[in-house]
């Protein structure tokens, strides 16, 4: 029986790694990098003055990185595709709807699908940066994508450094599934 868990657990946690993994789309640049200060900081064309008072996570596959980080304490509202039941006490919001947006509090939309002019257009008069972060396409691209999304909202430093080690960490999990369960 404590073997059939473990193998469960196992099994579960692989499925999890290899949802993260999923995704299509261009790989996206951290242009400043890790930089030696936190902000300014850009990410795929968009600066960041300074650390976002609330943000709005709009991709399942983002607001996983987010949990996987321990940053879920910035979140202000989600998409009704974000089911994780950590996220269930957010408001639903839509990236059409930027007047919503602003009401939960939230200056930083996070999407994995860059948004329309029109919408972009309206996010920004409201006072809202919409950032897209394609999803991870390779086990080599996970650390991309945690740094782009920790970059966004911690800074260039801190979140940069800490997506990186958290995309390590996935590593060593996803590692030790393997060895537990051999192909």
């Amino acid at each position: 029986m404590r073997l059939l868990k473990k193998l469960a657990s196992g099994l579960l946690a692989g499925l999890l790694a290899v949802s993260m993994l999923a995704g299509c789309g261009d790989k996206g640049e951290l242009t400043s990098g890790a930089n030696d200060k936190d902000y300014p900081v850009t990410v795929n064309g968009v600066t960041l003055k300074g650390e976002p008072a609330g943000v709005a996570v709009l991709s399942p596959n983002i607001a996983d990185a987010i949990l996987a980080m321990s940053y879920e304490i910035c979140l202000k509202a989600k998409s009704a595709e974000c089911t994780q039941s950590d996220l269930e006490v957010l408001p639903n919001v839509t990236v059409n709807d930027a007047e919503a947006i602003q009401k939960t509090g939230a200056d930083l939309v996070l999407v994995d699908e860059e948004p329309s002019e029109d919408v972009k257009s309206a996010l920004n008069k409201a006072g809202v940066n919409v950032i897209a972060i394609s999803p991870a396409v390779s086990r080599e691209d996970l650390e991309r994508f945690y740094g782009e999304v920790g970059a966004a909202i911690k800074g260039g430093q801190t979140g940069y450094t800490h997506g990186q080690n958290s995309a390590q960490n996935v590593f060593y999990t996803m590692d030790d599934i393997e060895r537990v369960i051999p192909e």
